[in-house]
């Protein structure tokens, strides 16, 4: 497995972590000890009752509680009261495929077992608040977030959203980590020589693009979100998305929502779902399905961004 161990603390989703693994990923903050982390990361011997269990077949196990997952040639990751973290590899892994499955999968599951609201999709901060824009893979997120990147728009999340409230009742999103994954498609679109990157999940042809000062390390109120919508259109359009619909187009793009079948989905995910919706527009950014037109979804923005919500839910904007 390797060395880097020891005990590191850090800071993503609003959460901070205290960390048996170094995950130079995250921002680094001065230690903490457990009783100060939301998350502790560490490693274990298997538990005797996940061994009885991996005998019969079993591969993953959830509980209000307590989930582990079996991950093939990774090992196992059992997660206590959304705080613990405990992992058990397998002979000859690498921190680096422990810490990944970590940031991904892992955080994505801790996030609901917190009965945090965590949405499939990136955030971007305008001036002192915050868009987010949400779309199912494939949709062109990725092109459009990096995109707005390269003309200075400084990023907060690259594809996991965690939203919260702030001291007044104003629904925020929390920061990630200065870095973006883009799969080899987009780099070559977006003019990056991908020898200059470190491949980190070859199933999927992902990259690592370190993104350094383009990262917003502050909690930033929601102004607005965006859903992408690749369709049979010919130009770049938007429609503002208005009542009910507003909550299932959200409820939509929750990030762990495999996983809900199993947990169910908290019942304060509505509640959630509906606060930020009475304080943020929902719209939908119809783009065509064929053709590069992602200078026109960034004027499109602008545009809606110097309208205020009133104009944005009415759609007169």
């Amino acid at each position: 497995m390797g060395k880097k161990m020891g005990v590191y603390s850090y800071r993503v989703y609003g959460w901070q972590v205290k960390s048996e693994i170094e995950i130079p990923e995250l921002i680094q903050i001065p230690e903490i000890v457990d009783e100060e982390a939301d998350v502790i990361v560490c490693l274990q011997v298997m538990p005797e009752d996940i061994r009885q269990a991996l005998s019969r077949g079993q591969e993953e196990y959830f509980s209000k509680d307590r989930i582990w997952i079996q991950i093939e040639n990774v090992g196992i990751y059992e997660l206590t009261k959304g705080k613990v973290v405990a992992i058990t590899p397998v002979p000859n892994v690498s921190i680096e495929t422990i810490k990944q499955y970590f940031l991904g999968l892992i955080c994505l599951i801790l996030c609901l077992q917190k009965e945090s609201l965590g949405l499939h999709g990136a955030a971007i901060e305008v001036e002192e608040s915050a868009i987010l824009i949400l779309g199912e893979s494939g949709s062109g997120k990725s092109t459009l977030t990096t995109a707005l990147r390269k003309q200075g728009y400084r990023m907060l999340s690259d594809d996991f959203c965690v939203l919260g409230q702030n001291e007044r009742g104003n629904s925020i999103v929390y920061p990630a980590y200065p870095q973006q994954k883009l799969c080899r498609d987009t780099m070559l679109e977006m003019n990056y020589n991908v020898n200059e990157y470190s491949i980190i999940q070859e199933e999927r042809d992902k990259f690592a693009v370190p993104i350094g000062n383009g990262f917003a390390d502050r909690p930033l109120p929601i102004k607005a979100i965006f859903i992408l919508s690749p369709e049979a259109c010919k130009e770049v359009d938007i429609e503002p998305i208005r009542g009910s619909y507003k909550v299932t187009s959200l409820l939509q793009h929750i990030s762990a929502f495999n996983f809900t079948e199993q947990l169910g989905l908290p019942r304060n995910y509505f509640i959630k779902c509906i606060q930020v919706l009475k304080q943020v527009p929902v719209i939908k950014l119809k783009r065509p399905l064929e053709g590069m037109t992602v200078e026109k979804q960034i004027k499109m923005i602008k545009r809606i961004l110097e309208c205020n919500i009133d104009e944005i839910q009415e759609g007169v904007c």
